[in-house]
This record gives C-alpha cells, structure tokens and sequence, in this order.
C-alpha cells in the first residue's frame, strides 16, 4: 500500500514528497538456505514498486560480514531501477506468526542516497539471530519461512507549480458600475434619494451591505429624502461614491481652505451616517492639514460631534499658533 506523507518546501525552489509504501516478503526454505549459502553470500526477494522505484531485499542466510559471526541473519535493502539515485529511508521488521507472540523486532535506516548495482545498499547485518529464528515462543518461523515487512519511504524533488497570478480585486470597479444606470447589463438603480434639488440613484442592496443608516431610511416608495441643510448634494455625491468604491474623492486640485471644508462636510456625513472608515479618513486628514485660517472651523466641528482625537489636535495646533489664528 502506497502512502502519500506530505510535502514542504526546501529553498523555496524544489518541493520534496515523501512516498511510503510497505512489502511484506516471505522467506521459503529458511533451514534449506542456511545449509546451502555460504557466509556473505544472499539470495533476493521478488522486486517491488515504492515511491516510482523497483527494490528488492538482500536476504543473508550467514551473515553478510564475517565480523557479525555466522549466527547473524543480515537483510539489506537494494535499488533496482537503472540509471536514478534514489533519496529513501527504510524499516525493517521482523513479523512473527502468531499475535502478541513476541515484540515487533523492528530496526529504522535513516535516508540514504541509493544506487542501483555496486555497494550502495542499505541494511541490518544483525537482523535476527539464528537461536531466535528457531525458537518457538517467538513464533518467527513457521512452515520453514520467515517474514519480513519492509516500509520504504522515497522523498522526490518536484519543481514547484507554476505560479497562477490573481488580479486585483475588481469589486469596486463593479460597484462603480452600478453608479451608472446606462452601463449595459448593469440592474437599474431601485432607490431615489433626495438631497435638496438633487437626486441620485443607489440599490438598496448595496446601501444594505455598506451604508444601513440611509438603507433604513428608504420609504414604502423606495425613495430617501435628505435634507440639505444636513448634507449639501456635492458632499452626498462624494458619500455615496465612498460607499460604492470606497475609494475617497481627489481633491489635489483645491486649496487648503476648500480641501478643509470639504473633508469637514465628509466627515459630518459620513458620522451621520454612520460610514466608520470614511470617518477615520477625513478625521486623519483633518489632523494632518491644519492651519491657521481653518483650525477654528475644524475645532467647532470636533466639539459637535465629539472627535476627541481631532479636536485634541486643533486644541495642541491653537496653542502653537498663538497670534497667529484667524
């Protein structure tokens, strides 16, 4: 059974995958191999699949080394496909026939770079011991046979996926479509808000989804109506526009004291309205522009609505500025 384990990252470059998959091999004819096959000497299992690779065990009746002694069974794991080095690790178990019998005798050979022929193999001299084999409370050998379990994990190096680029979040160019009824395949505007001598169209769902104190004001006639004196149409053209993009309206163009009184009346629409983010936009902006000839307008405005931040800021301008405020 093959077994995917996972995957990571080495260098930022190569992902490497780890591949399990476990054999089990009967040895037949375990007495008859001890007589027949000399010290050193092994025979081979049948070839199995692990991690895209052929391996086979070297299984050593007499030891593979005459310095372990001849009572030493040795298993070694060998690389069979041609032509790769594989990067692997290795468990090999000794199985025993009956449950509970004895202790899994189980050794671990930690990653090694294999190679198919010459000496890059990989195993245990010392697997098991003969006296053990034939002992029968272990119950490692039955009919003649023993088994061995063999769990190979490969770990491949595969060149990352291809990188997919995501544009950019095209919501707010969406919604400004909405803004405008003739756009084709748009839905029409299902609000009519009033602001003094001025309408706009909006659609309750996105008012409902970014601006729920207008979206509670709509009428059984699906209209709002604004009074002027609260909000001027030019401030409620540059609200509603933040609603739909959220984008917050140029104003390179005029100067210091026409910037301030217009991210003023913003942001008293924008604290009516309970736009919290355009609120905190035009607070910074304010904070950040004063000057003498509009601190007192923008100071009036924080104590009405009770800005503490902007109006600690014109309270510390104001006493920096002495003598010098309009």
């Amino acid at each position: 059974m093959a077994c995917f384990l996972g995957c990571f990252f080495a260098g930022g470059t190569m992902t490497t995958e780890a591949v399990q998959q476990s054999k089990v091999i009967d040895v037949r004819g375990y007495r008859i191999l001890v007589n027949r096959i000399k010290p050193n000497e092994h025979v081979t299992s049948a070839t199995f699949q692990a991690g895209g690779y052929n391996w086979h065990l070297r299984i050593y009746p007499n030891g593979s080394h005459p310095g372990y002694g001849p009572d030493y069974v040795s298993v070694f794991v060998e690389l069979m496909t041609p032509g790769v080095a594989a990067r692997a690790s290795a468990e090999l178990s000794l199985v025993s026939w009956t449950a509970g019998s004895s202790q899994p005798r189980v050794f671990k050979l930690g990653k090694h770079t294999y190679r198919h022929g010459g000496s890059s193999v990989w195993g245990v001299p010392y697997f098991a011991t003969k006296t053990m084999l034939e002992t029968p409370t272990y119950s490692y050998l039955r009919n003649d046979t023993i088994r061995i379990k063999c769990t190979i994990t490969v770990f491949v190096k595969r060149p990352p996926p291809p990188p997919i680029t995501v544009p950019p979040s095209e919501l707010s160019a969406d919604l400004r479509k909405l803004m405008v009824d003739h756009v084709q395949g748009t839905p029409p505007a299902d609000v009519l808000i009033l602001v003094g001598a001025e309408s706009f169209g909006a659609h309750s769902i996105v008012l409902w989804m970014r601006c729920r104190e207008l979206y509670y004001q709509i009428t059984s006639s699906s209209s709002i109506t604004v009074s002027d004196s609260d909000v001027q149409p030019a401030v409620f053209r540059d609200l509603l526009h933040y609603v739909y993009t959220e984008s917050f309206p140029a104003m390179d163009d005029l100067g210091s004291s026409q910037k301030a009184e217009k991210l003023r009346g913003l942001l008293a629409a924008a604290v009516r309205y309970k736009v919290n983010r355009l609120k905190l936009i035009c607070e910074s902006k304010l904070c950040t522009s004063l000057d003498v000839s509009t601190v007192v307008a923008t100071l009036v405005l924080a104590e009405q609505l009770q800005l503490t931040t902007l109006r600690s800021a014109c309270i510390k301008f104001i006493g920096s500025s002495q003598g010098q405020i309009q």
